[in-house]
């Protein structure tokens, strides 16, 4: 469930990489990529794979890496570094939001709200 978790998210990650120009690109595609999984019909299964990942030791071994990667990735992107950590920040938390409550939905005022940051960090450079 861990690996399926993580490939399904990347492949959306992997996406808007490469469908964005601009400052920021990392940052913003993570919050696309976080909206697109939200809405899709695994957001249920979450809870089942944070609590692998609790249990079994490859598995938190595998988010350990990936958030590493990540990580080194929101480190290494173009644009104003406090303005990606706001967004980054806003959806890590959006993770927990959903992951501790299933039945918590992604809003629009939320989605409008990490859209309209996403907009503003890909204009910084323009």
């Amino acid at each position: 469930m861990n690996v399926l978790a993580i490939e399904k998210f990347e492949r959306l990650l992997n996406h808007y990489i490469n469908t964005f120009t601009g400052s920021s690109v990392f940052t913003r595609a993570y919050a696309y990529a976080i909206l697109d999984f939200f809405k899709g019909p695994d957001t249920a299964l979450l809870p089942a794979v944070f609590i692998s990942s609790l249990e079994d030791d490859r598995s938190f071994k595998l988010w350990e890496e990936t958030s590493e990667r990540w990580d080194e990735k929101f480190a290494n992107d173009s644009g104003n570094r406090e303005e990606n950590l706001k967004l980054q920040l806003i959806c890590d938390g959006l993770w927990f939001y959903i992951l501790f409550d299933p039945s918590n939905s992604l809003d629009k005022q939320t989605e409008r709200l990490i859209l309209n940051m996403c907009e503003k960090l890909g204009k910084e450079n323009e």
